[in-house]
């Protein structure tokens, strides 16, 4: 195998590798890390996570119309019909206690 033929396989696999890596940041796979540019949208535990957060906040400083806001945003589950479960999981999680 010569040279250029080397040099010309080696382009090939460097493009086919450096496709494969648009295609799986663009549909969000392998990109754990989220180092490919992917949307930045916060998952329905995530964001469940954060209201409840905003809600002790709240509570903790007697601020009860955010209190309320928060509480009505739980009960209506962050998107989607999965979002009671998803809330109920983060409220049972952040009420147990982390280590025993």
């Amino acid at each position: 195998m010569g040279k250029n033929s080397r040099e010309r396989h080696k382009a090939k696999r460097k493009a086919a590798a450096a496709g494969q890596g648009r295609r799986a940041a663009a549909t969000g796979q392998d990109d754990p890390l989220g180092r490919y540019g992917a949307s930045g949208v916060p998952t329905q535990r995530q964001l469940a996570d954060q209201i409840i957060d905003q809600a002790m906040f709240a509570r903790q400083h007697d601020d009860a119309a955010e209190f309320d806001h928060c509480l009505s945003l739980l009960a209506a589950g962050p998107g989607g019909a999965a979002g009671l479960q998803v809330v109920n999981r983060a409220l049972l999680t952040y009420l147990l206690p982390r280590s025993r």
